[in-house]
């Protein structure tokens, strides 16, 4: 039996929200998940397997899966597996999947990858979310990553710096 949105295999009750917080378990069956969540249930547990035995073959794995996907699939692998994860991609494949996680995944991700390794992933990301990135770290954590990306690409720093300046609720903020 499926999810069809409206009950699950007969207890009238749809199955549990996926958060990240409560990871799915690795062993969990595709059904499980809301529609969403399918291509990422899937293919959580050959992702681990190339994270522990292949990380250099994970770029290529997950080519041609959507961006939205991949972020659905970071919220099933802890921190440590998300990180390798990030840092196994070219930095314009994970800037992707970085644009697309709630706040405070983001900065568990900053504070996991550290400043030197994130900095090209988020100098790959559009300006608007690399100035919300930045602008949503804390303060220090904000600066250090600015500091650093000034670093490896200045352009993209001073298109931070520039957005930065417009109210957030302002077309260019």
């Amino acid at each position: 039996p499926r999810w069809n949105g409206r009950r699950s295999a007969g207890s009238g009750t749809p199955p549990p929200r996926l958060i990240s917080e409560r990871p799915l378990p690795s062993d969990a069956e595709p059904w499980f998940a809301p529609p969403m969540l399918r291509v990422a249930v899937a293919i959580a547990p050959e992702v681990r397997q190339l994270l522990h035995d292949e990380p250099d073959q994970l770029s290529e794995f997950i080519g041609e899966i959507h961006d939205e996907d991949l972020a659905d699939l970071m919220t099933m692998l802890d921190e440590e597996e998300g990180a390798k994860l990030l840092k196994a991609l070219r930095p314009e494949e994970a800037a992707q999947i970085l644009e697309r996680l709630d706040e405070p995944q983001q900065e568990a991700m900053v504070e996991r990858i550290g400043y030197e390794s994130v900095a090209p992933i988020v100098g790959a990301m559009s300006a608007d979310d690399r100035t919300d990135l930045i602008e949503n770290l804390p303060e220090a954590m904000g600066d250090t990553l600015l500091e650093t990306l000034e670093k490896h690409d200045p352009e993209a720093a001073a298109e931070v710096e520039e957005l930065a300046q417009w109210p957030k609720d302002s077309a260019g903020g």
